[in-house]
């Protein structure tokens, strides 16, 4: 099973790589491609560009065993729908099994996303949460939840699987600010990234 995390990534940092890393040891994913949208649908347009925000994932990833970088999204000038991503993936790689990685906020609200079931019937779906949370699934999701991790490893797709992750509090806005602030954000992002937006002025404030 080939594990997706999309996003933003403006910039990427700690809170986004280290949870993913603890929900692919916990399901023993081989492979996490990261993959930078282009124009998100649900947020607002990015900061930093897309060639910026590509090369500071490319650097973070480095030294993580298995995760790998996909720009497909960036080659696309239209928004980034998830759906056209899997399609491309599945043309791809026929015979492989696709794991979407979301936090729980992005997975219950699911149907909002463009043909969100065309999306189920191209991949599974990951769903980190934080120790102790409380989030009642809603009644489309508990329809496919799979409460052992040997189920939802076995499925082709449409099923999710709820991993508790440790939670880092860390929000790219959050980054974003203190670095328009010149406050220190070293624990917060590798020193490849910092250096690189840095070395490129990124998010300084005007």
């Amino acid at each position: 099973m080939i594990g997706l995390f999309g996003g933003s990534f403006d910039p990427i940092h700690f809170g986004h790589l280290r949870p993913v890393v603890e929900l692919q040891q916990a399901l023993g994913l081989d492979v996490v491609r990261f993959i930078p949208c282009a124009l998100p649908p649900h947020r607002q347009p990015t900061v930093a560009s897309a060639a910026h925000r590509l090369e500071m994932v490319r650097l973070a990833v480095v030294g993580y065993a298995g995760f790998v970088v996909d720009d497909r999204e960036l080659q696309r000038p239209e928004v980034s729908y998830t759906v056209d991503t899997l399609k491309d993936l599945r043309g791809e790689y026929p015979t492989s099994t696709f794991c979407l990685i979301m936090g729980m906020d992005a997975f219950v609200n699911l149907p909002t996303w463009y043909c969100w079931q065309d999306v189920l019937g191209l991949a599974n779906i990951a769903v980190m949460r934080r120790p102790g949370a409380q989030v009642a699934l809603p009644a489309w999701a508990q329809q496919i939840h799979c409460r052992q991790r040997s189920e939802f490893l076995g499925a082709s797709s449409g099923q999710c699987y709820v991993q508790e992750v440790t939670p880092v509090d860390i929000s790219a806005t959050h980054v974003r600010n203190r670095l328009a602030k010149q406050t220190d954000v070293e624990t917060m992002l590798p020193a490849t990234v910092l250096h690189y937006i840095q070395q490129h002025q990124l998010y300084a404030k005007p």
